[in-house]
């Protein structure tokens, strides 16, 4: 039973059903002792990273995450669930990711896009420990106490393609862009370079060590949508509101944990 973390923000149903389309067992769940006995996971995800980080911790799902990556299991990250994975992130002030991977999570910003990143200095805060696997004592981070949502999300916006000259692009960035694979990834099999993908978001990862890196989108310039490493993939993309290329990235991940494909459970 492949295990679809449930943070409680977000659609989790498309994945799961994604996944049952292609004949594999998956559940939604926030249970870590069912993500730990799990052959593979999956983390997606669309909201506040704080919120996020803060419901893996409560339900210690933080420590069952990254033990099932350092094991060996076959694990996705999805949208908010690439972001988690890296050290730290900077929406709403910094707030401390899982730390599997080394590097940050920006805001889009610059003269291509329309909205400046937001103020954040004087939110409100609150601190929670959270304890982490193979480090002495417990690391303090800093999520906010409030979820805001931008006024405009969830309106299609234009690609940079598509913007007349001159107009600048908006943030977050909501719509199908390619992809550029830049190195393979067993995930990324059979999925053709520049193939359409769905996005929503207004961060982005930056990696600090370029050999994760899996493949690039250009929106106000390039960034990082899709990293890997041995059993772990994510992508900042939707796999499962991308069409076929999406379902088969999704084959590709369920048979690292079912080598014969659906029906060898």
């Amino acid at each position: 039973m492949i295990a679809v973390i449930d943070l409680g923000i977000g659609n989790l149903r498309s994945v799961e059903k994604a996944l049952h389309k292609l004949g594999y067992p998956a559940e939604i769940t926030s249970h870590a002792p069912t993500v730990a006995k799990s052959p593979a996971v999956i983390l997606p995800g669309v909201g506040a990273f704080g919120r996020a980080m803060a419901a893996l911790d409560r339900a210690g799902l933080a420590i069952a995450i990254t033990k099932a990556i350092e094991d060996g299991k076959p694990f996705m990250g999805i949208c908010l669930g690439l972001q988690l994975l890296f050290e730290v992130s900077e929406e709403f002030g910094e707030i401390e990711g899982l730390g599997v991977l080394k590097g940050r999570v920006t805001r889009f910003s610059g003269p291509k896009f329309a909205n400046p990143a937001p103020d954040v200095a004087g939110l409100p805060t609150m601190r929670i420990a959270r304890p982490v696997p193979g480090k002495a004592g417990r690391i303090k981070t800093t999520t906010p106490a409030w979820d805001p949502v931008p006024p405009d999300f969830g309106k299609p916006k234009m690609t940079e393609a598509e913007a007349p000259a001159g107009e600048k692009l908006k943030v977050p960035h909501i719509g199908w862009n390619a992809i550029h694979i830049a190195n393979l990834h067993p995930v990324l099999a059979g999925i053709p370079e520049g193939s359409m993908f769905y996005f929503v978001h207004s961060y982005a990862a930056a990696p600090a060590e370029d050999d994760v890196v899996r493949a690039t989108t250009d929106y106000g310039g390039e960034f990082v949508s899709a990293v890997g490493r041995r059993n772990l993939f994510a992508c900042q993309f939707h796999p499962e509101k991308s069409g076929k290329v999406g379902l088969r990235m999704l084959d590709n991940f369920a048979r690292l944990a079912y080598p014969k494909g659906p029906g060898s459970f």
